[in-house]
């Protein structure tokens, strides 16, 4: 469910008050940190550099430069379990605030990933840019899942008769593509076989 309060919050300020341009202030806000945290969610360890175009598109619409927040993209990186207990090491430094953002991430995926959305949308509406495009590739390479069976991404029917505009932009573009497994995050194998054996029977 989406916090009333928070489109609200949206709602009666401007979004220049939220996102100070990197020049005149150093301080983070709560804002920028979940943006930056949901990019870091998408991106492996090893792409967490200054140079990544990803990188480079969030820094300009939030007013960071890309070296400050591929740093802070790092900072985060160090209070990852994924990573740390992987022998890798992130900058350190992780603020108080950091922390905060990631106990809110942990705790409520679906409602930070949401409100980065719209945070998204405001600020391209604020600088006059164009909506976001969904890429999709058209060449499908079969993978191997977490079962063995190569598989691919397959929406429920519900889901794919939702008229609704987020859907039609991030999910329905995602049928039929290849599985790829993440560096974080790992599927538990449990949900996957439930998800097979009892939910999507008769989609494929």
């Amino acid at each position: 469910m989406v916090n009333v309060e928070f489109f609200f919050h949206m709602n009666q300020k401007s979004t220049g008050q939220f996102f100070h341009d990197d020049m005149t202030s150093s301080r983070w806000t709560k804002e920028q940190l979940k943006l930056a945290f949901n990019l870091y969610c998408q991106l492996p360890f090893g792409k967490l550099h200054k140079g990544n175009k990803e990188i480079i598109e969030l820094a300009g619409l939030i007013g960071r430069t890309p070296s400050a927040l591929a740093m802070k993209l790092c900072n985060i990186a160090s209070i990852d379990p994924a990573i740390t207990s992987s022998g890798r090491k992130g900058l350190g430094n992780a603020s108080a605030l950091d922390r905060e953002v990631w106990d809110e991430f942990h705790a409520d995926w679906d409602q930070l990933a949401t409100e980065c959305f719209h945070i998204r949308e405001q600020l391209r509406i604020e600088k006059r840019l164009p909506a976001e495009t969904t890429q999709v590739d058209d060449e499908l390479v079969n993978i191997k899942d977490f079962t063995g069976e190569t598989k691919r991404v397959i929406l429920s029917r519900e889901l794919e008769q939702r008229d609704e505009s987020f859907v039609r932009k991030f999910f329905l573009p995602l049928t039929g593509q290849a599985i790829t497994l993440p560096e974080r995050f790992t599927p538990n194998k449990s949900f996957l076989k439930r998800h097979r054996e009892e939910v999507f029977l008769g989609n494929e």
